[in-house]
């Protein structure tokens, strides 16, 4: 067998493959739309733009992810770290405000657990979401 036909025949193989990276990327832009999410009146397409800029990418890039994630083969590495780096900054805050409640330093404590009820459902969404794609 030669190599051109080893190579195309993986190219064919690997393409409807999509990458984890792709899934993680999808689920961190969520999470951050459900952040961004100001109820009844808002749009989804704009929690979006303003997720993508608090996270640090184009809204265009975010909405390339938001359509495609289903078909696309991999992530640019720059969007996908901006949004694992919010999500991760996202849970160490809410970490540290759980924490500060357990010991009873928390001066605002009604908007640490309306944040915590927040993340709570986005993660509740979210596990939901990748139980149905399965």
């Amino acid at each position: 067998m030669s190599d051109t036909r080893r190579v195309k025949s993986g190219l064919k193989r690997g393409s409807n493959v999509m990458s984890i990276a792709v899934t993680e990327a999808f689920d961190f832009l969520n999470a951050g739309i459900r952040k961004h999410y100001r109820g009844s009146g808002d749009t989804p397409s704009a929690a979006r733009e303003r997720a993508a800029k608090d996270a640090g990418i184009s809204p265009a890039q975010a909405e390339r992810l938001w359509k495609r994630w289903r078909t696309m083969a991999s992530v640019d590495g720059d969007v996908y770290r901006a949004l694992r780096n919010k999500y991760e900054s996202l849970c160490l805050r809410v970490e540290n405000a759980a924490e500060a409640m357990r010991r009873g330093k928390s001066r605002k404590p009604m908007r640490l657990i309306r944040a915590l009820r927040r993340l709570a459902q986005a993660w509740h969404a979210l596990c939901k979401t990748r139980k149905q794609r399965k």
